[in-house]
């Protein structure tokens, strides 16, 4: 087993996105330790930290998101590009074979195909808590850190307009929006928490501990 620290420095994953996946872990973190059912935590986790390894695919350079700016934008091109030629132009497919690679479980890689704003219907709908905190802890995190879930439907959204326009979807947004706060509803309701209780300083407590974790 090796550490998600030498598997991101392995896997040319820019610092940016070490962080993401290390505070959307972190989220999962919490609601795995505040819940009132029982969960899988250490495949949660583990989800958690490699949902996005493949991401640097659908990088824009010339749109970095503000806060998450990186330097020697060269590399990062040339990094893109190998992800690329080796896996493809879907960012979804590289993580999935990334995770392969990595031969992690199938549990898990179950987990890390419940993220994202795409799948969040489908992952509200699913029975399964361990899939609705995963895929919710990833609704929490936004490049610059944890926000609300408003704040994150917002900027992301806001980010990939584009793409909404470029499907010819209008309803798209409006239907995901509906589907998250259904979710964080779902997720709510198995912890002795609320969704306020999640911020950036609890979350910074536990960075520290998951940079230990071994895939």
């Amino acid at each position: 087993m090796t550490l998600i620290t030498k598997i991101y420095e392995e896997y040319k994953i820019p610092p940016p996105l070490q962080m993401h996946q290390l505070r959307v872990a972190g989220v999962a973190s919490i609601l795995c330790d505040s819940a009132t059912v029982e969960v899988d935590k250490n495949s949660v986790i583990k989800a958690c930290l490699l949902h996005d390894m493949g991401n640097i695919i659908k990088f824009n350079f010339e749109r970095q998101p503000k806060g998450a700016e990186l330097d020697n934008l060269e590399h990062w091109r040339e990094v893109k590009q190998e992800y690329i030629e080796k896996y493809g132009a879907n960012e979804h497919d590289a993580t999935y074979n990334i995770a392969k690679e990595l031969g992690v479980s199938e549990r898990i890689i179950e987990l890390i195909d419940c993220g994202g704003f795409s799948r969040v219907c489908r992952t509200a709908e699913n029975a399964d808590y361990n899939i609705k905190i995963t895929g919710y802890s990833d609704g929490r995190v936004s490049p610059q850190g944890v926000v609300s879930l408003k704040e994150r439907l917002y900027d992301g959204q806001k980010r990939y307009e584009h793409v909404y326009k470029a499907v010819g979807d209008s309803e798209r947004k409006e239907r995901q929006n509906k589907c998250f706060h259904e979710l964080e509803k779902q997720v709510f309701e198995n912890q002795v928490i609320e969704p306020e209780d999640i911020t950036d300083e609890v979350i910074n407590e536990r960075i520290r501990d998951l940079k230990e974790v071994k895939i």
